[in-house]
Order: C-alpha cells, then structure tokens, then sequence
C-alpha cells in the first residue's frame, strides 16, 4: 500500500490543470445519510479544489449507475461555501477504493461514516 511518504506527486485525469497534481493529506469524508423513503444518499466531501469535481462526478455515476449532483452549502459561522458530490445509493465503500485507485486520496486520508 503506498503512503503519503512513498508519494509527491501523482497525474491524475481529474486534475483541474493538465499538470501533475500533488496529494495532500487533507481528510475526505464519505458520509451515508437516509434519502426519501428507504433510499441512501452517499456524499463525498473535502476533495481538493485541484480536481474537477464535474468529471469525477460523471465518472462515479457511470460505474455506480446512479443519479448525482454536486452541493454548495455554506459553511456555518463563515462565509467559506463547501462543494460535495452527492450520489444516490449506498457505496461509501465503492467510494473509497474509487478515489485510492484514481490517487485521489491515500486510504489514510478518507474517513467513512453513517455505515
């Protein structure tokens, strides 16, 4: 398993720019929550502005077969908006080895709750 030592620098096809995009070691949070009636609303929040959210999002949809769309919700007692993707279903865990293959994130980085 590669950590954040063995990394400096990955090229991924999210990345905002056509240059390499570096790992950070910010913390992303796979959250599952309860939809309308018994559906399940994954959200994936904390990816860094680095990547297209838009591709990753289209990206997730096609190998899930989901409905999604990106949130902006304010942050409280600030005005820093935060954007998270928000997939329809229950794959917190598809999520995650999602964003370790794309070296999106190292394993260590992402936190998983509500499962």
């Amino acid at each position: 398993m590669l950590s954040f030592s063995d990394i400096e620098h990955t090229k991924t096809d999210f990345a905002e720019d056509e240059t390499i995009a570096t790992v950070l070691t910010q913390k992303i949070i796979i959250s599952l929550k309860s939809g309308k009636g018994r559906s399940k609303i994954t959200q994936i929040e904390g990816i860094s502005n680095k990547y297209n959210l838009d591709k990753i999002l289209k990206k997730l949809q096609v190998i899930f077969a989901c409905g999604g769309h990106i949130a902006k919700i304010k942050e409280l007692h600030s005005e820093k908006i935060i954007e998270l993707i928000v997939l329809n279903g229950n794959f917190p865990s598809e999520v995650k080895s999602f964003l370790i293959q794309e070296q999106i994130a190292d394993s260590e980085a992402i936190i998983i709750h509500g499962v």
